[in-house]
């Protein structure tokens, strides 16, 4: 049978709701809040109409059909949902904007309780993702076209919009679903509870079993009343990995979904048993680094997975950004081997192509992790007595940054050591981190994003920390345990204008982005006799403007850049690669003559 999908129109959704209520049958749980009495008439006219509403109202659905190309029949639909950024789904607003279709207030409030407790876990991924997300609602199809690959053509009709979009795929699933979604490169996150607490509903009886599929042993009472399991999946993006990456799409940023279940989480009693304790560490890179871990067509990230048994990715290129994330996820012992490999991979490859990095010696590079700041105490330790011992068993050398990155609740730690040396680190960090991992819920993750004055701080601009406030103590809290370069954006007062007017694109607004450059980096930027910023300012067309004295008490001297976005943004890149340029030089000669 030959299947092509397309998009559903308001004709089509007579057809699709009666497909959908002829394969979950009578009494599945959610079905039935969902679309009452979607078993008679007038129900499954209701819900219908609902359904064309929803299509008008909700901005980021998607209902796609699966047709069979020779009888023309509408045979399967999924309805999938694409986010964007800063736009969060406000299920009450949606549902006021579709009609309300429950003959009493209870019944409507009911609906309401589960929507929310459904649509929890949801939430929490498109917060985590910075609204990066494609989500699948429903998948149903025609049970006489069942088991012939429409619900695959389905499925992938999301996937390929996830990887078109570089961005994760999710779906909540019944058991019943489970197995064609990990078929089309889904991995299996969490089993998901939904419980309702409230009064109202506590003698509410169990619904039955669904009448349409059979009910595995294992699988509890569906009850929307006590438990109901979900399995929240996430696409690992094995259906067609994006050819500019060569790597697969990891599901990094469901790292923040992480909905407490109500169960007692048991710790791991010795080093095997912490070893095979899963979890997902992510790092910051800079765009070189990046390079350097896939490989020429992926094979490094190849390599490092066949060696270790770890799932690892490196988020996508963001226009401007010069950030990326690195994710690792599986077994402790892996993600420390994978980070171990990262960790020489970049130290051999750091060199051939002009990387930054604070190189302090020839067997040492640094790995910036992301780390949720509600977890940072566990890792410093009372008066910083867990690093200090994290640093003289494993050779390394950390800080771990005090502010909290842009938009995020997540830390900078830099380990800086040979491949070894970071190994062992990692291993210790993670013990803490699956020792302390309730603490970790809910943690917003860090995306790398273009951010001018105005909004919050602006974030890292490379892997080395450039654009990413630094504030840094030494009472063990956040302490500054090594050195490095760190400027970072602030507000501060006029400086001196430099340079001709802005270059600003039709279109644009002005932007100013203040940047703080170390005392002993000024003169490289500057270059002799002015001529490098000027170079800058004659190559970006922004406008920079140097404080002639320090801020504070660092010695840090304020950089002011003015102009249109595409103009900051070049400006803003070309200092980078200066520092970044300069920091190499002075890592490849003795110190005597840096």
């Amino acid at each position: 049978m030959g299947i092509k999908l397309v998009e559903a129109k308001d004709s089509d959704f007579d057809r699709v709701f009666e497909i959908a209520c002829d394969a979950f049958g009578r009494n599945e749980p959610m079905w039935d809040v969902f679309y009452p009495k979607h078993w008679t008439e007038e129900g499954r006219r209701e819900g219908a109409d609902k359904m064309r509403r929803i299509n008008a109202a909700d901005p980021h659905t998607e209902f796609i059909l699966a047709v069979d190309e020779t009888s023309n029949e509408i045979v399967g639909m999924s309805k999938w949902n694409v986010y964007a950024p800063d736009m969060i789904p406000d299920l009450a607003g949606i549902s006021r904007a579709v009609g309300d279709y429950y003959e009493s207030e209870e019944e409507r409030a009911y609906a309401g309780a589960m929507g929310k407790l459904f649509i929890q876990p949801r939430n929490e991924a498109i917060l985590a993702s910075g609204g990066n997300l494609v989500s699948l609602d429903i998948l149903t199809i025609d049970p006489k076209h069942q088991r012939k690959g429409v619900g695959n053509a389905l499925v992938q009709w999301g996937t390929k919009k996830a990887d078109e979009l570089g961005v994760q795929a999710v779906v909540e699933s019944s058991v019943f679903g489970k197995a064609l979604y990990e078929k089309n490169g889904f991995v299996f996150v969490r089993d998901y509870h939904m419980v309702s607490d409230d009064a109202r509903w506590k003698d509410r009886p169990p619904a039955d079993t669904p009448t349409t599929l059979p009910t595995p042993p294992t699988l509890p009472p569906y009850s929307l009343t006590t438990q109901l399991s979900f399995h929240t999946m996430s696409a690992d993006d094995v259906s067609s990995p994006p050819l500019d990456s060569g790597v697969d799409n990891i599901a990094d940023r469901l790292g923040g979904l992480n909905t407490a279940d109500g169960g007692v989480i048991e710790r791991p009693q010795n080093d095997e048993e912490y070893g095979q304790a899963q979890l997902t560490l992510r790092a910051i890179v800079t765009s070189k680094e990046a390079g350097v871990i896939i490989g020429k067509a992926g094979q490094n990230v190849a390599d490092l997975r066949d060696k270790t048994g770890v799932r690892a990715g490196v988020s996508k290129v963001v226009p401007g950004v010069h950030d990326r994330v690195l994710t690792v996820t599986g077994a402790l012992n892996g993600v420390g081997h994978a980070y171990g490999l990262v960790a020489d991979c970049l130290l051999k490859g750091a060199p051939q192509v002009g990387m930054g990095g604070i190189v302090a010696s020839p067997n040492t590079h640094p790995i910036r992790l992301l780390i949720s700041h509600n977890q940072m105490g566990t890792i410093i330790g009372r008066q910083g007595l867990k690093i200090k011992q994290i640093q003289d068993e494993s050779g390394v050398r950390m800080v771990a940054q005090k502010e909290m990155l842009p938009q995020s609740t997540e830390r900078i730690v830099e380990v800086q050591g040979t491949p070894d040396g970071v190994q062992k680190a990692i291993w210790e960090i993670g013990k803490c981190l699956i020792d302390d991992q309730e603490r970790g819920y809910g943690t917003v993750l860090y995306s790398p994003a273009v951010r001018v004055q105005g909004g919050p701080a602006a974030g890292p601009m490379n892997g080395t920390g450039y654009g990413a406030p630094r504030s840094f103590n030494r009472t063990g809290n956040g302490a500054d345990f090594t050195s490095g370069y760190a400027p970072r954006p602030r507000n501060g007062p006029p400086m001196d204008a430099g340079g001709p007017p802005p270059v600003v694109e039709e279109g644009e607004d002005i932007q100013t982005q203040n940047i703080s450059i170390p005392a002993d980096m000024v003169g490289c930027i500057i270059g002799r006799g002015g001529s490098k910023i000027s170079e800058i300012r004659r190559s970006s067309g922004a406008r920079i403007s140097i404080a002639k004295a320090p801020h504070d008490e660092t010695g840090e001297r304020m950089f002011t850049i003015t102009g249109g976005q595409s103009a900051n943004e070049k400006a803003l890149y070309l200092l980078y690669e200066n520092l970044e340029n300069e920091k190499m030089r002075r890592s490849q000669i003795p110190d005597a003559e840096a």
